[in-house]
């Protein structure tokens, strides 16, 4: 990326003059905005390895008379299932975005020609991905099957918290951060252990991930900014069971095929191209229309056609599924969240899950069979079933309650 020192300014030469001041103090703000703006989109579009912050310990059982002094509180950041909006990645352990990821280079040399440019790229890609996540996530919605986490999500926490050798009488607070980051929920004066709790869809809808991050802060020998620096955090994820789309068969091919011929052959625009052709090409408007309809219809047919299941397909697969039999599958899933976080919060408080991993270790692999706790690099525990390609990076990002 050019440096912003190198980036050509605008010219206010052959503007009027009562309007060269004005441009002047517009052209100003916009040098000083363009640092925060290119900070702004390394965060957005980068991959997020550059902003990982250093390794924190984990809990240990010698630290058990140190959290029964800590009161609890419960963040729910979110007390609706949201689905992630699939564009911001933070990368977690070896894990890369879905697909190769150009948006950096784009706007690298966007930014390189100033900032509305670069401003423009972020907000229309932004914008493209949202629209995917609210499409994908209607019929969910519609359906009522957004369920509400924050009655099962925090009572798995409270009872883990009371099952533990500590936490039989300390004090469990439950708190709603309806927007808020986890700073502006609570007071950050105080001793605390604070467990901020999210549930979401996975950017392809196919799982939902629950993510609780426990962290710890009490004044401690060598700790002058206890307030804001942990004494342990711990992360923990569960990944429902996975929802599988079938197979596309050879019927679902005929059936397609044919329902696109028919589409086709109802616009009548096959006649319309015969009568253009007659006419030595007709109007050049009425031309360009029929073209579109009839390269639309080709790709139609090319999706019909192949093999598998187009992805915008597959998600409304999957939301159908998330949504049949009154939301009988979202309710299994975040029944199984819940079960499954008190799991690893019982072993993480009994020092009972696999060796913890720092940043800089390679994933382990595993011959247990099923769902269970698998450690990954930086002190993070994701609870699943071997093998699952669900990406974790995502969940930071979601579509908000009222879109």
């Amino acid at each position: 990326m050019a440096a912003f020192s190198d980036c050509p300014t605008v010219s206010a030469n052959g503007i009027l003059p009562r309007f060269q001041g004005m441009l002047e103090g517009v052209v100003s703000r916009m040098k000083r905005l363009l640092p925060f703006a290119a900070a702004a989109f390394a965060c957005a579009f980068a991959p997020a390895a550059a902003a990982v912050k250093e390794d924190v310990a984990g809990y240990t059982a010698e630290r058990s008379a140190l959290a029964a002094s800590l009161p609890v509180k419960i963040v729910v950041l979110d007390t609706r299932v949201r689905p992630q909006i699939g564009l911001t990645h933070r990368a977690i352990a070896d894990e890369r975005p879905r697909a190769p990821d150009v948006r950096a280079a784009a706007l690298g040399a966007a930014l390189a020609g100033g900032l509305l440019p670069a401003l423009a790229i972020a907000g229309a890609e932004r914008q493209k991905f949202h629209n995917w996540a609210r499409d994908a996530f209607a019929p969910i919605k519609a359906s009522g099957c957004d369920l509400r986490i924050d009655p099962s999500l925090p009572k798995a926490v409270s009872d883990a918290v009371r099952r533990s050798a500590w936490g039989a009488s300390t004090p469990i607070e439950t708190v709603f951060a309806d927007g808020r980051g986890v700073d502006r929920a609570i007071e950050q004066g105080a001793p605390r252990q604070v467990v901020s709790l999210s549930s979401s869809l996975a950017p392809d809808m196919n799982a939902l991930v629950t993510t609780a991050q426990i962290q710890a802060y009490a004044q401690t020998e060598g700790a002058p900014r206890w307030q804001r620096e942990p004494v342990w955090r711990d992360e923990l994820i569960v990944v429902s069971d996975l929802v599988e789309v079938p197979s596309k068969t050879q019927a679902d091919i005929d059936r397609l095929a044919e329902q696109e011929r028919a589409r086709y052959q109802a616009t009548g625009n096959a006649e319309k191209i015969r009568k253009l052709n007659a006419q030595g090409g007709g109007d050049r408007f009425d031309r360009k229309l029929a073209l579109e309809a009839q390269r639309q219809h080709e790709r139609n047919m090319e999706e019909a056609l192949a093999g598998i299941w187009p992805l915008e397909v597959e998600k409304r697969m999957r939301a159908d599924a998330w949504s049949a039999n009154d939301c009988a599958r979202m309710r299994e899933a975040i029944d199984q969240a819940g079960l499954d976080l008190g799991r690893m919060l019982d072993a993480l408080y009994a020092q009972q899950l696999p060796p913890r991993l720092d940043r800089e270790a390679k994933p382990v692999s595993d011959d247990a069979n099923g769902r269970h706790p698998h450690p990954l690099p930086g002190g993070i525990y994701v609870y699943r079933a071997d093998y699952d390609q669900i990406p974790l990076g995502y969940r930071q990002d979601l579509l908000k309650v009222d879109d």
